[in-house]
């Protein structure tokens, strides 16, 4: 009888702690966000954003979509995604199987996979199409309490806000202005003003400003200050022009991925020469720095079109290496500013506008002539 007691006693234990963890499986445990085809800079920008213990991102190559079932939502980022034939049946299957599956901004029609209902799908495209920092955040947080419909351990996600655009920014994420005078009077009452000094507008690239992933950025912003310059980085599509012609710039760096104003191109390149405003465009590099220097190509194929040889239909001149990845103690890659080079560029932006002043006795040219397959 006591064996009896003992046995039906285990199986009740057994019972209660099956029943619990599958109840923690169900409504409490971690919310696991799987991730396809996002750039390392948007990956960084996703988990740094996270703020609740119990979701947590991971990156899923290619070659490891077999193994999506292990993944409470699958996001994939749909811009140049490019899946062979099986990789895109094991992500269909594991739509079809019950896991999450959305592919944003799919610009193949192959890859627009997704099994969530309008209501989910419009709302996760609203966070992540409006990609900031707060979007970010609250999307991690929708995803925890709507999609995987976690009880416990919730933090109430916010609905999306529109993501700052065609605005002015600057050292502080959480600040925009959507017209150049709110700019300079905020940069003239902070002591970032310098009267009578050159303008230099900053336009394009690829990490959003409002992202939380923007070390590069602050450091460009930094950099001229100290040199004595006054900055004005312009976060816009659509009124780029129209903030350079407010502004009056005396130099534009453009981050280029294409030309530097949409439907707009030949007219900003006859308002920069009328003006004689000279055009740079440095390069961000999508690798760490010692990836690019072992690289014998250092940039190719699209990405090479869209970023040197598109802008200099603009008239863009010094395509430089400025910004590269650096990987924290997370192995998460952040865009940084490569410091010597972020020095030469800085002197050289300078020693343009210098050419400006100088009296034409000052200036010197240099010639090179080539004479039977020889520089001299």
């Amino acid at each position: 009888m006591t064996k009896n007691k003992k046995w039906i006693g285990t199986v009740i234990l057994l019972l209660v702690l099956l029943c619990g963890w599958m109840a923690w499986s169900k409504w409490a445990s971690t919310t696991r966000i799987g991730l396809v085809n996002f750039q390392n800079f948007q990956t960084t920008s996703l988990i740094k954003s996270n703020e609740d213990q119990f979701i947590k991102y991971e990156e899923v190559p290619l070659e490891e979509l077999g193994r999506l079932d292990r993944y409470d939502f699958v996001l994939g980022f749909g811009m140049g995604l490019r899946m062979t034939a099986g990789q895109r049946e094991q992500l269909q299957k594991a739509a079809d199987k019950g896991t999450p599956v959305y592919i944003y901004a799919a610009t193949n029609p192959e890859n627009n996979i997704c099994n969530l209902d309008s209501i989910t799908k419009a709302d996760i495209t609203s966070y992540i199409g409006n990609g900031n920092k707060k979007n970010y955040r609250n999307m991690a947080r929708y995803i925890r309490r709507q999609i995987d419909r976690k009880l416990f351990f919730v933090t109430p996600a916010d609905t999306a806000v529109e993501s700052a655009s065609d605005v002015l920014f600057h050292l502080d994420e959480n600040l925009s202005f959507s017209t150049v005078t709110d700019y300079e009077n905020y940069i003239k009452g902070h002591g970032f003003y310098r009267e009578g000094q050159p303008k230099v507008a900053i336009v394009g690239g690829l990490n959003d400003p409002f992202s939380g992933n923007r070390d590069n950025i602050d450091s460009l912003i930094v950099s001229f200050q100290r040199a004595g310059l006054n900055v004005y980085p312009i976060s816009s599509y659509m009124k780029r022009l129209a903030f350079l012609k407010e502004i009056q710039p005396d130099a534009v760096i453009h981050f280029a991925h294409g030309r530097m104003v949409m439907g707009q191109a030949d007219a900003a390149v006859e308002w920069l020469k009328e003006r004689n405003i000279p055009l740079f465009s440095p390069l961000s590099i999508l690798q760490t720095r010692e990836e690019w220097e072992k690289d014998p190509m250092g940039m190719a194929g699209g990405f090479m079109s869209q970023s040197i040889v598109t802008p200099e239909i603009d008239g863009a001149i010094r395509p430089f290496a400025l910004f590269a990845q650096y990987e924290d103690e997370e192995g998460l890659r952040h865009s940084y500013a490569v410091p010597e080079r972020l020095k030469t560029f800085v002197s050289t932006i300078n020693n343009y506008l210098n050419l400006n002043t100088k009296p034409n006795s000052e200036k010197k040219l240099s010639t090179i002539i080539k004479v039977r397959g020889k520089m001299h």
